[in-house]
């Protein structure tokens, strides 16, 4: 018995639902900014200190379809492991951002900013960026400090004193 094939306009259904499927999934498949191991984040930054978070104050604005959060952490620095300027016992305010998606359709290919941003009382190692390239872009020459992106916050035990190591350990969202 021979089995009837399908006809033009079935196999044309066929693959309009297809193409529908894979643009449903699009959004699951955007490009979105690979973590840096944490010698490339040594590498880049300025500095890295190791704090606790004692504020977290933000701003947001909504362009081009998008909800762009932007983030001032208040630390106060333990320790500095690179850089000057920065001392122990001061205050350090570093930012970072965030942003979703609020516009039609499927986003643009594009970064959602940092991950594994901070929360107040966390104790934290921070790879930073001062009038340098930050992981994400080159327009901080203000001479603020820009956590650099888009993993740049390293999550640590109270007591974690690993600060000498030549490998310290992933950032905070590992």
């Amino acid at each position: 018995m021979r089995t009837p094939r399908p006809s033009p306009a079935r196999l044309v259904g066929l693959v309009a639902a297809a193409a529908l499927l894979a643009l449903a999934a699009a959004p699951a498949l955007r490009p979105e900014k690979p973590d840096l191991p944490p010698e490339r984040l040594r590498e880049l930054a300025t500095h890295v200190i190791v704090g606790e978070v004692a504020a977290v104050y933000t701003r947001a604005e909504e362009a081009g379809g998008w909800r762009t959060t932007h983030h001032l952490a208040e630390v106060r620095v333990e320790r500095v492991e690179k850089g000057d300027g920065l001392a122990a016992g001061e205050l350090a305010y570093v930012r970072y951002w965030t942003r979703r998606w609020t516009g039609w359709g499927t986003p643009p290919a594009d970064t959602n900013g940092h991950r594994g941003a901070p929360r107040e009382g966390q104790r934290l190692r921070i790879y930073l960026a001062r009038n340098a390239y930050d992981g994400f872009g080159r327009d901080n020459e203000d001479g603020g400090l820009n956590v650099i992106g888009a993993n740049g916050f390293e999550a640590l035990a109270d007591g974690d004193e690993d600060a000498d190591d030549d490998h310290p350990r992933g950032s905070a969202d590992r």
